[in-house]
């Protein structure tokens, strides 16, 4: 039973730099100390997600003919979980996602309560993953408390914490917390593999920026569908993504549009140096359209207006 669809791609077969954390893991689920309720908090687009797709694989494939590699941690791509997995066709696993276009509600918590109180079919273990945790209103929050407060045998809850918010701290102490990080070192190494892809096509130059690699991977992938490239004048490269923001109403635009106009300031303020805060100014107010854009569900022409004129004043 998956609420929506999992974030999966072929880049995350091969686990990287998350080596020790599956490790862990599997270590205490095999010794059934695998906690009941699991807090992975990190910044967005490092892996955390990546790294329970493996610890997935490697519980619900290790008894069949195609087990998961633990010693090189790879995904077997053909194994019938892994297809059940990406297909949102497998019972043992409920998905719910805070961050989506739709969230989670409330009903969605109670229905969960329901659905915990029986067994699975084939009496495995069930994983319940939040993903963006933070981002679950209080009404949710203080539902899934209620459900953490009375934990069940082979239920095993995994939220993920992206620090893009305070998550609710009834819910945080309910948890075992597990800190993620990735060094500079590994990032650059995760992007050098994603580049070296010849079907991976990026329109942003990682080596002047701080992006995850997930982050990476998703804003290269929306810049790519709208034929975006480092070449498209910036406000027209904004104007076409607030454009399909307005449709879609993925959050995940706007953070794009922040990046480029971030991008874009950089350099003009490294060529302007002599001109530092009125080029901040203007940064952090075109940053604030984006905000206020979400926030008050603004008209996308008016904000565009305001922007392109900020943008001539440059």
């Amino acid at each position: 039973m998956l609420e929506n669809n999992i974030s999966y791609n072929q880049h995350s077969l091969e686990l990287f730099a998350h080596q020790k954390h599956l490790n862990d893991f599997v270590s205490l689920y095999e010794k059934s100390l695998f906690p009941s309720a699991l807090l992975l908090s990190g910044k967005k687009g490092i892996g955390k997600h990546t790294l329970v797709n493996h610890f997935l694989n490697y519980i619900f494939n290790k008894d069949t003919e195609t087990p998961y590699d633990l010693k090189n941690q790879i995904i077997n791509k053909d194994s019938t979980f892994n297809r059940f997995l990406i297909n949102n066709l497998c019972s043992n696993i409920i998905y719910l996602n805070a961050g989506s276009t739709q969230g989670v509600k409330i009903d969605q918590i109670r229905k969960l309560k329901q659905v915990l109180s029986k067994t699975t079919l084939d009496s495995k273990p069930r994983f319940i993953i939040f993903n963006e945790a933070e981002k679950l209103n209080l009404n949710c929050a203080n539902a899934l408390l209620k459900i953490l407060e009375e934990p069940t045998k082979k239920n095993y809850f995994i939220l993920i914490d992206n620090n893009q918010s305070k998550l609710v701290e009834t819910v945080t102490s309910r948890c075992i917390k597990y800190n993620i990080f990735l060094s500079p070192v590994s990032r650059n190494k995760i992007i050098e593999f994603f580049l070296s892809s010849s079907s991976f096509k990026s329109s942003i130059k990682h080596e002047i920026n701080t992006l995850t690699p997930g982050l990476f991977l998703e804003f290269n992938e929306i810049l790519n569908q709208n034929n975006i490239t480092s070449d498209t004048v910036i406000f027209e490269s904004i104007s076409v993504l607030l454009k399909v923001y307005k449709k879609s109403k993925n959050l995940i635009i706007i953070n794009l549009c922040s990046f480029l106009i971030e991008q874009h300031f950089h350099k003009l303020i490294i060529q302007n140096s002599n001109n530092i805060n009125t080029l901040i100014s203007l940064k952090n107010n075109i940053i604030k359209n984006f905000k206020n854009l979400v926030e008050f569900n603004l008209n996308v022409t008016s904000v565009l207006n305001s922007i392109e004129i900020k943008l001539k004043n440059v």
